[in-house]
């Protein structure tokens, strides 16, 4: 939302379910929409990743991120949490890796909240997020502002996925 009200150029499709009292926060930025999460892969594909140029994936609790992977596939750029697997599918050329506020997992290791995961909710409701928020509004303002290190980081998502994830799929 920061990232919205600072670049007019940039608009947000958040397709997820967020709680009430933070509607009204959507509400007042500019070129930011909320969809509830009630739409099939292809029609997410279909209303809203086949006209995106960057996957945010902020969260703060993550396996394997099955929704970066089609990013790559789709050739977005992704803005990502550095948790878990989304290293493998995120680098400095297709976008950019944001530490969390909250540790989950040490590398591919269930960590300190990991084993508190019914209180979770509890726990995020209570973090000081702001310079979690400030680091993600500035990695969406760096592509936002540059047509070019969009189009590269477009490019280099393309050709991660092709590098890593198709050249080594099993053949039969």
């Amino acid at each position: 939302i920061k990232a919205a009200r600072l670049n007019d150029n940039i608009q947000l499709d958040i397709i997820s379910y967020v709680p009430e009292h933070y509607a009204e926060l959507v509400d007042s930025a500019p070129g930011v929409n909320i969809h509830e999460a009630k739409y099939s892969r292809a029609e997410i594909w279909d209303k809203f990743m086949q006209h995106a140029d960057v996957l945010l994936l902020p969260t703060y609790v993550e396996s394997f991120g099955m929704v970066a992977l089609e990013a790559l596939s789709f050739g977005m750029a992704i803005i990502a949490t550095d948790i878990y697997a989304l290293p493998e599918m995120v680098n400095k050329k297709n976008g950019a890796l944001i530490s969390p506020p909250i540790e989950i997992w040490k590398d591919y290791l269930a960590f300190g909240l990991h084993f508190r995961l019914n209180d979770i909710a509890e726990v995020v409701r209570s973090l000081d997020t702001e310079v979690f928020e400030n680091n993600l509004a500035d990695e969406i303002c760096k592509l936002a502002r540059s047509k070019e290190a969009l189009f590269l980081a477009r490019q280099a998502s393309v050709t991660l996925f092709k590098e890593r994830f198709i050249s080594n799929a099993p053949t039969c």
